[in-house]
Order: C-alpha cells, then sequence, then structure tokens
C-alpha cells in the first residue's frame, strides 16, 4: 500500500467514528472538541500515521494475532489469500491489484494540476481584493478593544469594500478582515468583527488550506467531502460561540439576525478565506446552535472528549493498515505454470534473488525424482555420474576433468524434497565425478519436480 492510501484509509476511519459519534457528540460535547476532532482528522489524511512507530507496532501485533498475511500452495497452484503480498516466482512477480497504482498517479497528477490551479486563482482574488479595499478608519476603535478582550492578534487590518456583501478575512498567516460598505448600527459592527477575529485567531484561513489539500489528494474519497462541509460549518458555530459568550437572549437573536442578513449576500467562495457567507442548510444548522442553552461543561466532558480523539487517531492508524497492509515480497522457489493469479508480470530474469541462485534455478529443469546429476561448465548434463574420492579407482585412466556443478535430488517423507548443490569436477573420459564444497540447498514443501 502506498503512504497516499494508508492516508486515505486513516482519515475515512476517522470520518467514519465521527458520523457515528455525531448525535451523542452534538448534545454531549461543545464545539470545540468537534472541531478538535474534525481538524486532527485532517491531518490524518495527509500525515502517515500509519508509519509512525507507535502505531506499526500495534500494527504488527493485530497483523500476528489475525494472521492477516497467509499464502496457501496447494499443487503447483498458489493462492493469494491476504490480498496485498507479492509474489516472486522462479519467471514471474505477481503484484496484487496493480490497476489501483494506475488510478492513484492519475489522481495525483489532477490533484498537482488543481492544486497549482487554486493556489493561482487564490492569488488573483487576493490582489483584486487588496486592490479594491480601503482602510476602514469606524472599525479601528472596536478591533482594538476586541483584540485585547479576545486575546486576538493586535496587527490585524480591517477594510471595507463596496462589492462585498458579506464580511470576510482573507491571508493565510496574517488575517486582513474585509467589511462590506455599509451602515452598521446596533453592535453589528461589533459582532462582525468579534466573528472575524476568532477566525484569525484560531488561523482557520490557513487551517482551511490544508484541508483544501486533503481534499484535492483524495478527491477519489468521498469521506473528505464530508470532512470538508463538516469541519467549514463547526468553524464557523464555533466563533458563533465566543461571539455570543456573554450575551443576553436578545442580543443573540440580534446576531443571529445579522447572520440572516449576511447570509442573504451569500458568495460561496471555495477558497482559503472564511467569512459570515453561508448556504441555507449551513445556516439552520447554525441558528439551532444559537438556540441550545449554553452550558459549561465539565472535566468528565473534557476527559471523555480527549478519549474519544486518542481513540479515533489510534483506531484509524492502526486499522489503516490492517485493510491494506504493507507489501512483503514473498520469494516461492516455483516456476509459475498457471492458476489462480490474478495480476502476473512475467520477468526475463530473477531481480529478487542473488547471482548464485539465478545460476542454479537454471538446472532445476534437470531434476527427475531421486538422482544426481552434473552439469559442466559448457552446459552438457550427465545423469550416469560416478562420484568418488578414491583416485585408485580410476587409476587406469588418464584424467581430464572439467568443472562443474553437481546436484542431488532427494524427495522426503512428507511429499517434500530437498535440492543440495555442489562445486565439481567430472572426467570427460571415464565419466568419474568428484564433488566439493556444498553451495547451496533448496528445500520445498511439495515437490514439484
Amino acid at each position: 500500500m502506498t503512504i497516499l492510501h494508508a492516508m486515505s484509509i486513516s482519515g475515512s476511519i476517522a470520518v467514519i467514528i465521527y458520523f457515528i459519534l455525531h448525535p451523542l457528540a452534538q448534545k454531549r460535547l461543545p464545539v470545540l472538541w468537534h472541531k478538535i476532532y474534525l481538524t486532527v482528522t485532517i491531518f490524518l489524511f495527509i500525515i502517515p500515521f500509519p508509519y509512525i512507530g507507535i502505531f506499526q507496532n500495534t500494527v504488527g501485533w493485530l497483523n500476528s494475532y489475525l494472521q492477516s498475511e497467509r499464502l496457501k500452495q496447494a499443487g503447483s497452484l498458489f493462492y493469494n489469500e491476504s490480498g496485498n503480498t507479492i509474489i516472486k516466482f522462479n519467471n514471474a512477480v505477481y503484484a496484487y491489484n496493480w490497476q489501483l497504482y494506475i488510478i492513484i498517479s492519475a489522481c495525483l497528477l489532477l490533484s498537482t494540476y488543481f492544486l497549482v490551479k487554486l493556489i493561482i486563482k487564490y492569488a488573483r482574488i487576493y490582489k483584486s481584493l487588496k486592490n479594491i479595499s480601503e482602510k476602514c478608519e469606524m472599525a479601528d476603535t472596536d478591533l482594538n478593544a476586541l483584540c485585547q478582550r479576545i486575546k486576538a492578534p493586535k496587527n490585524v487590518k480591517v477594510y471595507s469594500c463596496d462589492r462585498l456583501g458579506t464580511p470576510l478575512t482573507i491571508g493565510i498567516m496574517r488575517g486582513r478582515i474585509i467589511l462590506p460598505n455599509t451602515n452598521w448600527e446596533n453592535g453589528r459592527l461589533e459582532d462582525a468583527l468579534h466573528h472575524e477575529l476568532v477566525h484569525v485567531k484560531s488561523k482557520d484561513n490557513l487551517m482551511k488550506l490544508i484541508l483544501l489539500i486533503a481534499v484535492i489528494v483524495n478527491l477519489y474519497n468521498p469521506f473528505v467531502y464530508y470532512l470538508w462541509h463538516k469541519w467549514n460549518l463547526i468553524a464557523e458555530m464555533y466563533c458563533d460561540d465566543k461571539v455570543i459568550e456573554h450575551k443576553s437572549g436578545q442580543e443573540i437573536k440580534n446576531y443571529a439576525k445579522l447572520i440572516i442578513d449576511f447570509a442573504e449576500g451569500n458568495q460561496n467562495v471555495k477558497l482559503p478565506v472564511t467569512g459570515l457567507s453561508i448556504d441555507e442548510k449551513q445556516l439552520k444548522e447554525r441558528i439551532m446552535n444559537m438556540k441550545r442553552t449554553r452550558k459549561n461543561y465539565g472535566v468528565i466532558s473534557k476527559v471523555i472528549g480527549t478519549a474519544i480523539i486518542i481513540f479515533a487517531v489510534l483506531a484509524s492508524s492502526s486499522l489503516s493498515v490492517l485493510a491494506y497492509t504493507p507489501r512483503s515480497i514473498v520469494c516461492l522457489d516455483e516456476d509459475y505454470e498457471g492458476g489462480e493469479i490474478e495480476t502476473l508480470f512475467l520477468i526475463e530474469k530473477d531481480v529478487y534473488s542473488s547471482e548464485l541462485d539465478v545460476h542454479l534455478k537454471k538446472y532445476e529443469k534437470y531434476i527427475n525424482e531421486d538422482i544426481a546429476f552434473f552439469v559442466d561448465k559448457y552446459g552438457n548434463v550427465y545423469y550416469d555420474v560416478h562420484t568418488t574420492t578414491d583416485y585408485q579407482s580410476y587409476a587406469a585412466c588418464n584424467h581430464t576433468y572439467v568443472d562443474g556443478t553437481f546436484a542431488i535430488h532427494t524427495k522426503n517423507s512428507n511429499g517434500g524434497c530437498t535440492v543440495d548443490y555442489y562445486n565439481g569436477k567430472r572426467c570427460s573420459k571415464c565419466g568419474n565425478v568428484i564433488y566439493g564444497s556444498h553451495i547451496a540447498a533448496y528445500s520445498y514443501d511439495v515437490c514439484p519436480h
């Protein structure tokens, strides 16, 4: 499995956990918890947590316990039951689901294209907004007091623009608030500034950019679009909560009316900018959130919320690798002769074995039952061989030895076999074979010869 695939599965599992827990968490846990959980999920989509030590140890234990990687051999046929192992035969390589790599490569190319296009588009919009905006002097008094009260950055600049129908914040690291050029009354200016300052303080534009990258990289994954919708909604709800935190019932109604009024000037810009502009469905959810009774969440809620996030990270990072375990190469001492193989790449040479293995494997085609044979350096094969270390037995022969390889094939009682290879030499006149040092031995659970 590629790192990209691991991250996509990891983030998807975290989204599924959130979706299952959402009805209960919506009532029992604060909006801040939802924002933290969804922000962590964003990073699960773009950081390879499954390849970090603690998660690898968990996955290794689970793989060992569940025996998720198995190969089954039946006669000369090999079945890949795990669906994730590369099998190397003597003459071929089996790789599971190779089409997936083609799809992922295409997605990466599309992701790169869309990301570059998005960056160019955002740069143009940012430059355009700067050019058509002017400093908003009337906001300075409210801005300084608000920044001090909510501990927001003091270097935030506020501008006004005739072409905007809703307040918004641009800029990734340093926020720039742009307000519509309208008549502000009844504390609306302070509420609008407060909302946007919370975005600036929370670095929501930066997180929105990271979320967009996660969406583009995982554009084939439907779960990331749910994350996109939910995170943007929760980010707005969090700002709403901070604005109405100490307001009376009537003041909350006035703020909700402000949200509704600006929703009519919806711009629906899917760029790393945040603002009060939203669609109708999100508007209803935000109004419903404001109507809920304000309450303080105690230590128990915080502990439970933290435990859920930790569990989600561990579960998503571990289960993602169980779903698609890292590929391992299994070398089988067997020629591929057909069978239950879905994907097959024929190769001219053994790219996974040593040169010695490649050299000796060429001799297996000469093996026949329980018999020894000799292959000289010229490639000649001799089955009628006589082995001895007693030179007097063939004293009458004026020996002319040719170097080569001596092989002994032995069948085992369990149906397998062993092939031993030795250095040797054979007399071209009398056929005497002298074998020397042991080169290698190959054992087979099922004798293929």
